[in-house]
């Protein structure tokens, strides 16, 4: 729960991460590789990620949106719509 929640604004730790700046832009561009699932405590939260499968590189996205401006939409169920979006974002990270 410290780096935040998929679809809301950078908080915790995650808000840190941004606060970074351009800098962290490869990191971030490498996390978008990561499938493992996010984990989270309490009973909203969880359920929550568990139904849409979020994962490491949705998390990493929301970030990344974040340092270029623009909003990651979480809210397709579907992983592979959610990958499309995070190449097309990643594509517009590296320009």
């Amino acid at each position: 729960d410290a780096f935040g929640f998929p679809g809301l604004v950078p908080s915790g730790a995650g808000a840190r991460i941004v606060g970074f700046g351009r800098a962290v832009l490869p990191a971030l561009v490498a996390l978008t590789n990561d499938t493992r699932p996010l984990v989270y405590d309490g009973s909203e939260e969880p359920t929550l990620a568990l139904m849409r499968g979020y994962r490491v590189k949705d998390l990493a996205a929301v970030w990344l949106a974040s340092l270029l401006g623009e909003r990651f939409d979480v809210e397709p169920d579907d992983p592979a719509v959610r990958d499309a979006a995070i190449a097309s974002l990643v594509a517009r990270a590296s320009h």
